[in-house]
């Protein structure tokens, strides 16, 4: 149901979020939908070049090697390793393993007979052509972690700003199905997922990703690791995160359970720390909040003001001046901003 899938989206996610959702789907029903291996071959000797080598020439576009901060530092310095782009050649049998790879796990997606003749393989991805890499102008590559942050919370605020302007979403609605692959079109593609399984060695997931982390390990003059080595590392990841989540589930419930049983002293409840490398289980009573004072009042993080009865935004706004003498610079109902000042163009001295 394309239009019950355009409103979810258009409702449910940011302006960034909405954009990476449509373009996904376009690419994979539409754009990068192959029909044939060789269109799985062209796709992945693409993705090399968009990976190893355009990403890798942009970033040094925008910061060569002897690029100078804004703070008068080497950008290139430290733990920042100066990357260098890879051309691929298909005589290097890294790069050749990458597309070898690759290529049979877009096949499997699609339904596509899979083809492992590694020959045949290097004999097509000569012939896909690969347009010249040009630099974008324009594109901002952060320096360092707190530009990063304000960005993000930027383009949160403006999402959440125009998404709250709309009085309704129709005309986004119709936008986002303008955007999207004709139904029509689609029905006869069939995409299957893969379930990572590292101990299968014929379904090429340890290929893809072995090729893949050395190959960026290349990129940055990062020593290599062999199959067996990463292997290792990828099967280690996966346990780890569901035995955690387990361990912190249960500490979580047997604190719950005193919850329910209505205990009220705090040192009947515990702080949990916990390292499975060690392994080390350590617990503690919890640190009473921070108290702090506004008037001649005080509070901690766990209070709240309690608002009876039904009033416009305004009304709300005045009733906090007016009983607590209190500002409000923001107001928001779940995920959505309903009252922002910082980012209206009209604010009053006041605020």
């Amino acid at each position: 149901n394309p239009k019950e899938f355009a409103e979810r989206t258009a409702k449910n996610h940011s302006e960034y979020d909405k954009t990476e959702i449509i373009e996904n789907v376009k690419r994979i029903l539409g754009e990068e939908h192959p029909n044939s291996f060789t269109d799985c071959i062209k796709w992945s000797r693409n993705l090399f070049e968009q990976q190893f080598h355009n990403t890798i020439a942009q970033l040094l576009y925008n910061f060569p090697r002897d690029h100078i901060t804004s703070k008068g530092e080497r950008f290139w310095s430290g733990n920042k390793r100066c990357p260098h782009v890879l051309k691929f050649d298909v005589h290097n049998k890294l790069h050749l393993d990458f597309i070898f790879a690759a290529s049979n796990l877009l096949a499997h997606i699609y339904h596509i007979p899979q083809i492992r003749d590694r020959k045949l393989i290097a004999e097509e991805v000569v012939k896909v052509h690969v347009p010249e890499f040009k630099p974008k102008a324009g594109i901002t590559i952060h320096e360092n972690d707190e530009q990063v942050r304000a960005d993000l919370e930027r383009q949160k605020n403006m999402s959440a700003m125009r998404k709250n302007g709309q009085s309704a979403n129709d005309v986004e609605v119709e936008q986002i199905l303008s955007r999207l692959p004709k139904p029509d079109d689609v029905l006869d593609i069939k995409i299957q997922p893969h379930e990572f399984e590292k101990d299968d060695d014929t379904n090429f997931h340890m290929d893809y990703i072995t090729a893949t982390a050395n190959l960026r390990a290349e990129n940055y003059e990062i020593q290599r690791a062999d199959r067996s080595k990463i292997k290792r590392i990828a099967g280690n990841i996966i346990p780890a995160i569901a035995t955690t989540t387990a361990m912190v589930t249960g500490l979580v419930c047997l604190e719950v359970y005193k919850f329910v049983q209505h205990h009220k002293k705090i040192e009947s409840y515990r702080n949990a720390f916990v390292n499975l490398a060690l392994p080390f289980f350590g617990f503690s009573e919890p640190v009473p909040p921070k108290c702090q004072k506004y008037l001649d009042k005080d509070f901690t993080l766990w209070d709240r003001f309690e608002v009876k009865g039904e009033m416009t935004l305004e009304e709300f706004i005045e009733y906090f001046k007016r009983e607590h003498k209190l500002v409000p610079n923001m107001v928001s109902a779940g995920m959505s901003v309903i009252y922002s000042p910082h980012f209206m163009r009209q604010t009053s001295k006041a605020q």
